[in-house]
């Protein structure tokens, strides 16, 4: 992943990092929803693996959603970079 304005180990928490005042809860919600992205797309090809046809509506289902949530938060990130990193 890349970082801007590291400072520091790779191993320490993003949140530790010296940016700039309410830029810390977006990065930190970025990933997790990209994580939770993964999931459904994991659950989704193991229930076609195991032809579980239930288990692939439900990871279908909930894969826009999420998909949706990303894109806001990127919107958000995109809106917010001026003044989060001017006039912190």
């Amino acid at each position: 992943m890349f970082l801007p304005f590291h400072h520091g180990s790779w191993d320490e928490d993003p949140g530790s990092h010296r940016w700039p005042r309410g830029a810390n809860e977006l990065r930190r919600l970025y990933p997790m929803a990209h994580d939770c992205e993964i999931g459904w797309v994991l659950l989704g090809e193991a229930g076609h693996a195991a032809r579980d046809e239930g288990l692939k509506a439900l990871a279908e289902a909930a894969l826009p959603e999420k998909e949706v949530q990303i894109r806001w938060l990127k919107t958000t990130l995109r809106e917010s970079a001026v003044q989060l990193l001017v006039f912190s």
